[in-house]
């Protein structure tokens, strides 16, 4: 340890500095912790997505804030054109497709992402599921965030681990990495059982 010691007049300050190379990402990410993004509009995110239907591009607009609610228009070779709407954590609310049709309803909220993001916390949401016409589902996801790592494409990210216990029977293991710098999800999957049935990662961020 070096002590360094501020002399004067009025007033005597002492500064320990100590093993500061030494410091790394999960001792950072569990002291400083992260707050909720603040996305400029008409930020881009560009995705490579493989799902069960097979891998495609899809493209994430952030268009604007509607109170509380964060506007995205996705765009892909599945998804031809509809408005996702978020809360502030980015946590989604609802899909509609360009027709009006709403394609999916969360009740909160999925409770994807809960902020502010620290190693060690955890979380638990109790949502109701609609999917079109369908009758409403029960869904909880229980959520912690194990640490805080470079992953894949040099993105320093919270690494958050998640189980969905649904109505149906059809529960989900999920693995996110929320990278503070991106302000969004870079990487995402999603198994039902030993199966992947859900993979996405970043390729590409343009701001306005």
């Amino acid at each position: 340890m070096k002590i360094f010691r501020c002399l004067s007049m009025t007033c005597c300050v002492v500064i320990a500095v100590a093993g500061l190379g030494s410091i790394d990402a999960n001792a950072q990410g569990r002291s400083l912790g992260v707050n909720k993004p603040n996305l400029v509009p008409n930020t881009v995110f560009e995705l490579d997505v493989r799902t069960i239907r097979g891998p495609m591009k899809l493209t994430k607009k952030f268009l604007k804030k509607e109170g509380n609610v964060l506007v995205f228009r996705n765009a892909g070779r599945v998804v031809s054109r509809e408005t996702e709407r978020t809360t502030e954590n980015l946590a989604t609310i609802s899909y509609t497709r360009s027709n009006g049709f709403v394609r999916e309803r969360y009740q909160p909220h999925d409770g994807l992402l809960s902020f502010p993001l620290y190693v060690g916390k955890r979380w638990e949401l109790s949502h109701a599921i609609k999917r079109g016409k369908g009758p409403d589902r029960r869904a909880k996801r229980s959520c912690h965030v194990p640490k805080f790592e470079q992953v894949t494409g040099g993105y320093s990210a919270y690494r958050i681990q998640c189980m969905v216990y649904r109505s149906d029977g059809n529960h989900l293991r999920e693995v996110h990495d929320y990278a503070p710098k991106v302000g969004y999800i870079v990487s995402f999957t999603r198994h039902k059982g030993l199966n992947k049935i859900l993979e996405w990662r970043l390729l590409k961020v343009t701001r306005p």
